[in-house]
């Protein structure tokens, strides 16, 4: 339905990113998961890849908020990529199972000068990021860095964004970062105005769309109009895609 909704807005299909997760990895076995509820890495795979080609399906750009470069990498110091198009198409054979673009978390437990997932530490090329990468949740308050540095070490090393977090956790202030902000979109008008990052989204490759059609495979003399107008939406002989059209399901 969400979806749905969303296809229903004019020219919303390219400026809208959904993310699928957020910091995934703290519930995989393989991290090791800190949570109540714990599942190994392929299901989380295979519960991303099965997400971001719904989505793809609808005409919609996706991505996952992962916890850190350490494991959204393909090099360096990073441990795997478990986002990776060939990591999602190996447990979803399915065109449309990848991410449009990278979204990478940063906090001080990642700091180290030899090994760490900062984005001041290495660019984009040393960790190999095979798509755009923009860093999704940075801390205003750092025992290493200033949000000034954060912002334009991030932007030297070829990330493709920052944010902080966040306006309303009162245990991460972002007041500090409000200036260097500022700053950075006065100084850096060509690619931080809204008309600039609407443009940046709108670049990012446009997933295949799946046509909206009425499949009706059986031989009975019956169309999907007439289904559907009987209210047989819902069995399972008509489960999708068989009569997505008609059943309103597209």
């Amino acid at each position: 339905p969400m979806l749905t909704s969303l296809s229903a807005m004019d020219s919303a299909t390219s400026s809208i990113i959904i993310e699928i997760i957020n910091e995934p990895e703290w519930c995989m076995n393989e991290v090791p998961c800190d949570t109540d509820d714990c599942v190994d890495a392929v299901d989380m795979q295979r519960f991303v890849a099965m997400q971001a080609a719904a989505v793809h399906a609808f005409g919609f750009k996706v991505t996952v908020g992962s916890a850190s470069l350490k494991w959204n990498a393909n090099s360096g110091s990073a441990e795997t990529n478990y986002w990776s198009d060939d990591a999602l198409q190996a447990v979803v054979n399915d065109e449309q199972a990848y991410l449009d673009l990278y979204n990478v978390h940063y906090y001080d437990w990642m700091y180290d000068t030899s090994w760490g997932y900062t984005p001041c530490r290495e660019d984009v090329n040393y960790w190999l990021l095979d798509k755009p990468t923009v860093i999704g949740e940075l801390p205003a308050v750092s025992d290493y860095y200033t949000a000034e540095e954060l912002v334009n070490c991030s932007l030297s090393n070829g990330f493709a964004g920052t944010l902080f977090w966040s306006y309303t956790d009162s245990d991460f202030p972002v007041d500090d970062a409000l200036g260097p902000l500022k700053d950075m979109a006065t100084t850096h008008s060509d690619i931080a105005s809204y008309s600039n990052l609407k443009k940046f989204i709108d670049t990012l490759p446009i997933p295949y769309v799946v046509p909206c059609t009425d499949n009706y495979p059986y031989d009975d003399g019956y169309s999907c109009e007439e289904q559907a107008s009987w209210g047989a939406c819902d069995e399972s002989f008509m489960a999708s895609p068989v009569c997505d059209k008609s059943c309103g399901r597209c």
